[in-house]
């Protein structure tokens, strides 16, 4: 026999009421028990009986929320304001609603003011009842997603004074903190997280990731495994266990510790789970490869896919991390080298009264740019990521064009240069993501022009190289680092050279960037296209 739930007495004789206060009532028994029809039929019956009654059209406004109809539910809240200014808890509904709608218009465009009116909405309910924790928990959050910081972290601390139980205000605050490189404070705030609520997964996954940032390998991956433990199915704590794990005990620079089989089950963990993207597991699986020592299995290449993530999710901080916390010298040095070897082969100080046609291949953001510019009548940009492109054009770092592709792109015609017509192909730190270089220097070699064409790459010397697996191209040519890298060999690079038509004009060493603290020793070599072949 089945039971159905049936009203008690009281909301039976409420069925055959007529007053306002009846209509909410049932309607919120209704909603109480999922049947969404009939709550809506009495809120509207109660707005029938009371068309301005606030409570009616608030109530009615927060089911059509739930259901998904925002438009009709933003009409009711509206409505609900309009007749009654003195409810913070509309307000902070309704700032949650444009909240929410200001996200998805950020997905199509944005829309600023809609934001701007959560906001409002948030500080009328804060100064309507000064004592409402979520009142203060909600403006933070806008704040600290507009990067108003200050005044954000202050509304997170009014939020935890007046309800230290508020768990995910404290860990919010604890971001907010890591942030700004205030790390002590954001330890203190995610014990205060975690005190209030064992459970809040975001704060222990977001407090691991601050341990791991900190080199304590240990308590980051104590704390990775007790996500885990409440959630299995998360990919990215999986991802952060492998990545923290193959640094535990690592007794050498750039070099997995001894836990790295423990690693790759982590990552292949991640793999299973079918909420993985698309881009992350590509990441994921070259971080495999990397990892597995097996000759066999060493990719050729980063996969384009990978490159590609890798970079646009860098796009934003890639400038600061790479020359300010890296020191990465490539594009003076290989600016240097260009410029000496022009000098001694033709005894002028200046490659080009701005006559040449330049590629910059893998320009990134464009760091090379206003360095070649000078010697350019048209420079061009080639790059994987686009996010990365976009830094370089709002930059305005004197690129003609900017083109998302790989190699193929030299092996055709171009808006802006042909192949064989290119009198300069760079390629700064770019090709430490390639191990086979023979597809890359034919196209370089059809690019230049005949006789006279220049080419200008770094790459990682494979002589010097830390964090070596030893596994990679026969004869000690290249090899895949630990790092996720390709370094080569001074001999492989002077052998592709020639095979493919292309003469060694200049050779030197230097330290290109900073690593786990060491110098990254890359060849700098600058090769003049021959003529014939």
């Amino acid at each position: 026999m089945s039971v159905t739930s049936s009203p008690p007495p009281s909301v039976v004789d409420l069925t055959n009421a007529t007053t306002n206060d009846d209509h909410i009532n049932l309607g919120l028994w209704h909603r109480e028990h999922d049947r969404h029809k009939e709550a809506e039929t009495s809120f509207r019956n109660a707005i029938s009986t009371s068309p301005n009654h606030s409570t009616a059209h608030a109530e009615l406004a927060d089911l059509l929320e739930d259901l998904g109809r925002t438009t009709d539910a933003e009409e009711s809240y509206r409505r609900a304001i309009s007749l009654n200014h003195s409810d913070p808890y509309t307000y902070i509904y309704f700032g949650i609603l444009l909240r929410g709608k200001y996200q998805q218009q950020e997905r199509e465009g944005g829309d600023t003011s809609t934001l701007n009116e959560a906001e409002r909405c948030f500080r009328t309910a804060a100064e309507l009842d000064p004592l409402s924790s979520i009142a203060f928990y909600n403006l933070a959050h806008i704040l600290d997603d507009t990067n108003n910081i200050v005044p954000a972290e202050a509304a997170y601390k009014t939020c935890i004074r007046l309800d230290p139980s508020h768990s995910d205000a404290s860990a919010n605050l604890a971001l907010l903190l890591t942030n700004q490189h205030r790390h002590p404070e954001a330890l203190e705030a995610y014990t205060t997280a975690l005190t209030a609520d064992p459970t809040n997964t975001a704060a222990i996954f977001n407090c691991a990731n601050l341990y791991e940032e900190l080199g304590r390998t240990t308590d980051a991956e104590a704390f990775y495994r007790r996500v885990l433990e409440l959630d299995p199915l998360d990919p990215a704590v999986h991802i952060n266990l492998g990545y923290v794990l193959t640094k535990i005990h690592s007794t050498h620079p750039g070099q997995p510790g001894p836990h790295t089989k423990e690693a790759c089950d982590s990552f292949r963990a991640a793999l299973t789970l079918t909420t993985l993207d698309d881009t992350t597991r590509q990441r994921v699986q070259f971080e495999l490869e990397v990892l597995d020592g097996d000759p066999s299995t060493t990719p050729h290449r980063a996969s384009p896919d990978y490159v590609t993530a890798e970079f646009d999710a860098l796009a934003a901080t890639f400038d600061a991390r790479l020359v300010d916390d890296l020191g990465y010298q490539g594009p003076t040095l290989l600016h240097d080298a260009i410029v000496e070897v022009y000098a001694a082969a033709t005894g002028r100080d200046t490659p080009s009264d701005g006559q040449w046609t330049v590629v910059d291949f893998g320009c990134g953001t464009g760091l090379m740019g206003p360095l070649l510019k000078p010697w350019a009548e048209s420079l061009h940009g080639i790059d994987l990521s686009p996010k990365m492109l976009e830094v370089a054009k709002e930059e305005g770092r004197g690129y003609d064009t900017l083109r998302v592709g790989d190699t193929a792109l030299l092996l055709q015609s171009n808006d802006g240069f042909e192949a064989g017509g290119v009198d300069l192909l760079v390629a700064a730190d770019v090709l430490a993501y390639l191990g086979e270089l023979e597809e890359f220097f034919r196209a370089a070699a059809f690019a230049l022009v005949e006789g006279c064409g220049w080419l200008a790459v770094t790459v990682e010397a494979l002589e010097e190289a830390s964090g070596r697996r030893g596994v990679g191209e026969g004869g000690g040519g290249w090899e895949l680092l630990y790092s996720g890298r390709y370094a080569h060999s001074e001999e492989y690079v002077r052998r592709l050279a020639g095979k493919c038509g292309l003469v060694v004009e200049r050779h030197e060493c230097v330290d290109l960037r900073v690593e786990f603290g060491l110098p990254v020793v890359n060849h700098i070599f600058v090769l003049r296209r021959g003529y014939g072949g």
